[in-house]
């Protein structure tokens, strides 16, 4: 089933907006579904798990949707 997207609104700090606004509609596309992944990991309730736990996760989850380490330092090293 698929679901439907929805928009949010969160605040980055200048140099991460500028450089979303300058990257490719591919990498918006890619960092969107990263985000997804990490939002979908989170549990704000659960004090337990640890931020290294939660990356380690969504890394996972992002290979297994075929993001590579590469595709992510490209995303991460585009201007």
């Amino acid at each position: 089933m698929m679901l439907k997207e929805n928009e949010i609104k969160i605040r980055l700090n200048k140099k991460a907006v500028i450089n979303y606004k300058k990257a490719s509609r591919n990498t918006k596309k890619q960092l969107e579904e990263l985000i997804s992944i990490w939002l979908e990991e989170v549990d704000f309730e659960e004090r337990t798990k640890n931020f290294e736990g939660i990356l380690d996760s969504v890394s996972t989850k992002a290979k297994e949707r075929g993001l590579t380490d590469e595709i992510l330092e490209e995303i991460l090293n585009e201007k």
